[in-house]
């Protein structure tokens, strides 16, 4: 089936679906973002938590995030098409899975949700840095993890007023 007859039948099932006008627009934009794939996307990020227990450790993830080696943090994908509404996961069509990727699998890896492979946790490993990338298509987003020894006190950076000396 070609890219167009592909999209005719999409707007078959938006007009099927569609008891009026703002639903058929909104079911319309809805198939155009599934069809198309997304232009763009972000990573947001949990509570860091223990990886034996779970428990949270009060602290969340960034897209800079230092833990500590027996810890881990979930990270959420969501893509957005070019207009800015959300792509959603097509049930049952692999195509459009991210691809989760660690640039040092002994300092983390990605543990990912079977049930929704836009979710994955980021698994500490040994100490060290690495980055995580996670691709859709042409596109991807990043975030840099370091890792410390458990029994490091982890540094907080925080910026604030120039002060003369």
């Amino acid at each position: 089936m070609d890219l167009s007859t592909e999209r005719g039948h999409a707007l078959d099932v938006a007009l099927e679906l569609s008891d009026n006008v703002t639903d058929l627009l909104a079911n319309a934009t809805m198939i155009y973002g599934w069809l198309v794939g997304p232009a763009s996307m972000s990573l947001a990020f949990g509570p860091i938590v223990d990886q034996a227990t779970e428990e949270p450790t009060g602290r969340n993830g960034s897209a800079m995030t230092q833990m500590r080696d027996n810890q881990k943090v979930r990270v959420s994908l969501t893509a957005q098409d070019a207009k800015g509404a959300d792509v959603l996961d097509r049930a049952g069509d692999t195509s459009d899975d991210p691809a989760w990727t660690s640039s040092d699998e002994g300092v983390f890896t990605w543990d990912i949700d079977p049930e929704n492979p836009r979710e994955a946790w980021a698994v500490a490993g040994m100490p060290g840095s690495a980055v995580g990338t996670v691709t859709i298509g042409e596109i991807s987003a990043t975030a840099a993890f370091d890792v410390v020894p458990g029994d490091i006190a982890l540094v907080q950076l925080q910026t604030g007023e120039p002060e003369d000396q």
